[in-house]
């Protein structure tokens, strides 16, 4: 299933026709310190088997993150990132708000006495999910 919000003027997708490897592998090959020099095969291979968040300002990238999940109680968030030209923009808070609100990665399961667990990998993830309360 495919999901779509705009907060502002940056749109939030999960179709990953829209996604944009270059900006993905370059930041996290050049600029993250999780993944310095990951190979592109090896991003295109993880972004293929997990549900991946695209932040478009117009049709530019600039921002992105991965989860990884059972579509039932877990969900990861990871490789979070905001281009430096659009930080300070809470981008960040709208991907971080996306992964948590699309059905199958929401922190509560509906009609059930559980509760997910969405788990980020980044501190300023970690921080910016504190931020607007989510999980």
């Amino acid at each position: 299933m495919l999901h779509e919000c705009r907060p502002a003027e940056v749109s939030i997708v999960t179709d990953p026709s829209r996604l944009d490897l270059d900006v993905i592998h370059g930041f996290l090959s050049r600029s993250s310190y999780w993944a310095a020099g990951i190979p592109r095969e090896l991003v295109a291979r993880a972004l293929r088997h997990s549900t991946c968040f695209g932040a478009f300002d117009g049709n530019e990238q600039v921002g992105f993150a991965r989860v990884i999940s059972d579509h039932a109680t877990f969900a990861y968030v990871c490789d979070v990132f905001v281009l430096d030209s659009h930080r300070g923009r809470g981008v960040g808070k709208h991907v971080d708000r996306a992964t948590a609100e699309v059905p199958p990665f929401r922190a509560s399961g509906a009609g059930s006495s559980s509760r997910g667990t969405p788990m980020s990998s980044t501190a300023s993830s970690a921080s910016a999910r504190r931020a607007i309360r989510i999980g």
